[in-house]
């Protein structure tokens, strides 16, 4: 039985959505049980959080990121999470990519 698709609806970071359409065009999928699928809070390599700051386990998502060391900022209106001792080259590198991405969806 194929497994049923999220809605995919505009996002708001300081929502309390998710953002399935970013977790999907970077090929996520849900993992655990049936039943009891979690979607991951962010994306690996870009640092980007799916969940909006008022989902109920945003919490949840920000003591996984300080206990990994990770610290999560803003770049435009999206939130990422970094080493918290990232570089300002890696800071340029996110406001950049977030700059192309808003290129891309004009």
């Amino acid at each position: 039985m194929a497994r049923k698709q999220p809605e995919l609806k505009e996002f708001d970071p300081e929502g309390a959505g998710y953002d399935y359409l970013s977790a999907q065009r970077y090929g996520l999928e849900p993992s655990g049980p049936k039943g009891k699928e979690h979607w991951p809070s962010r994306v690996p390599g870009t640092g980007l959080l799916l969940k909006g700051r008022q989902h109920e386990t945003w919490h949840k998502t920000v003591a996984a990121e300080k206990k990994l060391g990770m610290g999560i900022f803003q770049v435009g209106t999206r939130y990422y999470s970094q080493p918290v001792a990232y570089s300002n080259a890696d800071k340029q590198r996110l406001l950049d990519l977030a700059f192309l991405k808003g290129q891309r969806q004009k």
